[in-house]
C-alpha cells in the first residue's frame, strides 16, 4: 500500500483514499470494530493510514525477539474516549505479554533468563522420553497439576544435559514460580553477598520458597561445611517442612552422594543430608 502523507491527502480524491483503506484487510477489520460510518474513515483517515503502517510488522510476527517494530512487543490501536473522539494507544501485545510474563515466573536462575525463554523445545521432548520413570510420572503430574514429590534425575550425557534442564525450566514456568541453580554457580553468588546480609537472606529465600526448585549439578560442587549444612540442608529443610517440589539433577547416582559430601567424621551429617533427597524425591 502506498503511504498517504497530508500532502497527498490534498492531491487525491474522497474514493482514492476509501479505496486505498479497503484494501487493508487490516484497516477493514478496525472499521467493522469501531462501527465507522465512511464519512468518520474520510475524518480519522490519517490516524487509519497510520494504524496500518504502524502494525504492519504485526501481521506475520515474528516473535518478540525478532520483532521488527521500534517499540518492541507494543501494538497501535484506535479507540474512541469517553468524549466521542478517536485517540490513539499502544498497549503490550499479545506476544510480550507471554514471553514477558514467563520470565517472571523465574524467581532466581544462576542460568540466562533469555537461554530459558528461548530453550529448545523441539529437542527437549525426545530427551524427556530418554529419563526415567519416576521422572516421567512427576512431569506429567505437573502438567496436570497434581500432588506430586520432587524426582532425582541422573543425567550423564553432558552435550544434552544443559538442553535438558533450559527445556524443563522453559515448560515449568507456564504454570509454576521457578528456580533453577547450578550449585556450584549459586555458592558463588552467596559468597558474593557474604557482607550483605539482606541480599545474601533475600537469596536463600528466593531459593526456599520458589514452588518448584530445580538444583543442578548436585554433588559437582566444591563442598564445605557451609555449602552443605548452612546452604543445601537449610534449603531442603524448609522445603521439606513446606511441602515443595525440588527436582535434583546430577551426573552423579544418589548411591556415590555420601561419598562426595563426606568431610571427616561427619556421617551424622551426611545421612541428614541424603535423607532430605530422599524424603523429597520419589526416587
Amino acid at each position: 500500500m502506498q503511504k498517504l502523507n497530508f500532502k497527498m491527502k490534498n492531491m487525491v480524491s474522497n474514493e482514492e483514499i476509501l479505496k486505498m483503506i479497503y484494501s487493508s484487510n487490516e484497516a477493514c477489520e478496525l472499521i467493522k470494530t469501531l462501527k465507522l460510518s465512511e464519512d468518520e474513515v474520510l475524518q480519522y483517515s490519517e490516524k487509519i493510514f497510520f494504524y496500518i503502517e504502524e502494525n504492519k510488522p504485526c501481521i506475520n510476527c515474528p516473535g518478540i525477539k525478532n520483532c521488527k517494530k521500534v517499540d518492541k512487543g507494543f501494538i497501535y490501536k484506535l479507540e474512541f474516549d469517553e468524549y466521542g473522539g478517536l485517540v490513539s494507544k499502544y498497549y503490550q501485545c499479545k506476544e510480550y505479554k507471554e514471553y514477558y510474563g514467563k520470565a517472571s515466573n523465574i524467581v532466581y536462575s544462576t542460568y540466562n533468563t533469555d537461554d530459558i525463554l528461548d530453550a529448545d523445545l523441539k529437542v527437549f521432548p525426545s530427551l524427556v522420553n530418554e529419563t526415567s520413570k519416576d521422572f516421567k510420572a512427576m512431569y506429567l503430574a505437573l502438567y496436570k497439576h497434581a500432588k506430586t514429590k520432587g524426582c532425582y534425575l541422573t543425567f550423564k550425557d553432558q552435550r544434552k544435559h544443559k538442553t535438558f534442564v533450559l527445556g524443563l525450566v522453559a515448560t515449568l514456568i507456564n504454570s509454576y514460580r521457578c528456580a533453577v541453580i547450578k550449585m556450584s554457580h549459586f555458592l558463588q553468588d552467596l559468597k558474593a553477598n557474604f557482607k550483605n546480609n539482606e541480599a545474601y537472606e533475600n537469596l536463600m529465600n528466593k531459593v526456599m520458597t520458589a514452588s518448584i526448585l530445580i538444583i543442578d549439578d548436585i554433588g559437582g560442587e566444591t563442598v564445605s561445611s557451609w555449602s552443605r549444612d548452612d546452604v543445601l540442608v537449610n534449603i531442603l529443610n524448609y522445603r521439606l517442612d513446606n511441602d515443595l517440589i525440588t527436582i535434583f539433577i546430577s551426573e552423579f547416582e544418589i548411591e556415590k552422594l555420601p561419598l562426595l559430601y563426606t568431610l571427616k567424621n561427619d556421617k551424622i551429617k551426611v545421612d541428614k543430608l541424603i535423607s532430605r533427597i530422599n524424603q523429597l524425591t520419589t526416587y
